[in-house]
């Protein structure tokens, strides 16, 4: 054989072997989400589980792409995909910083329902006037964003907030009279309310004050534009195929997808 093309041919292969790395690199994601009741948890077995997480791993096997879940702290989670430690992030809502680290979904996963929570002792009321709770403080988690109304007057009139790393640490606070209003997402805040049996201490306020749309959001530190538009084919191919509605049965709660 030519001598040159002896040469050749591990070259040849080794870039093959290198370029096969490279695509099975990306079809194993590492994905960030917190810990919330009923969307994204440790079941008994000490295996994460949940709504969410069964949303995406079903549109994940779909595509054969692998998938391990971090479930974790709401800062290490979205730091750290800003960083590239993690591919993607579950649930963020979209803002102009995020979108600066992240590749959001074009597809919406869900909607997010965003209400208060008082002590059924509590005499407040609320009816969309906001001027008549300024004067409130309100447990939030440390890092999250509760939508454009709530995000909004929390950083024009300076409402008092207490913030943890999670809700039933404020469920706790909220309990203990920490303050006055928990601020929360629907769907998780309820399921914890259940878990630890404050259904006769805390209740939701009957009003919305936000709907918000969550994504999930690839890190811009590597090159997953593809992974990130497959997806989007499977959030659509999920809520024209009854995904929703059974995973809404499965768990036992209202589960939104964007309409």
């Amino acid at each position: 054989m030519n001598r040159a093309l002896k040469f050749m041919i591990p070259l040849v292969l080794a870039a093959q072997v290198c370029a096969f790395g490279t695509v099975s690199a990306t079809e194993r994601l590492v994905i960030a989400s917190v810990e919330q009741e009923v969307n994204s948890y440790f079941g008994a077995d000490g295996q994460s589980t949940g709504m969410v997480l069964d949303l995406v791993q079903r549109g994940m096997d779909r595509m054969g792409v692998e998938v391990e879940f971090r479930l974790l702290p709401w800062k290490r989670a979205i730091n750290g995909t800003y960083a590239g430690e993690y591919d993607a992030l579950l649930k963020p809502f979209w803002n102009p910083e995020r979108h600066k680290h992240m590749d959001f979904s074009r597809e919406v996963l869900l909607h997010e329902t965003i209400v208060l929570y008082k002590r059924t002792d509590s005499p407040i009321t609320f009816d969309g006037n906001w001027h008549e709770i300024a004067h409130c403080s309100f447990g939030v988690i440390q890092g999250y964003s509760y939508g454009r109304i709530f995000d909004k007057l929390r950083a024009n009139w300076g409402l008092k907030t207490d913030e943890s790393s999670n809700v039933e640490h404020n469920l706790k606070k909220l309990v203990a009279r920490r303050f006055d209003l928990l601020v929360g997402f629907q769907s998780y805040t309820e399921g914890n309310i259940k878990k630890f049996g404050l259904e006769d201490k805390v209740e939701q306020i009957p009003y919305i004050i936000d709907s918000v749309e969550a994504h999930i959001a690839f890190t811009k530190k590597k090159d997953l534009t593809e992974i990130r538009d497959r997806f989007d084919e499977q959030i659509r191919w999920m809520h024209t195929h009854g995904v929703y509605e059974e995973l809404s049965a499965k768990y036992g709660v209202t589960f939104t997808p964007a309409k």
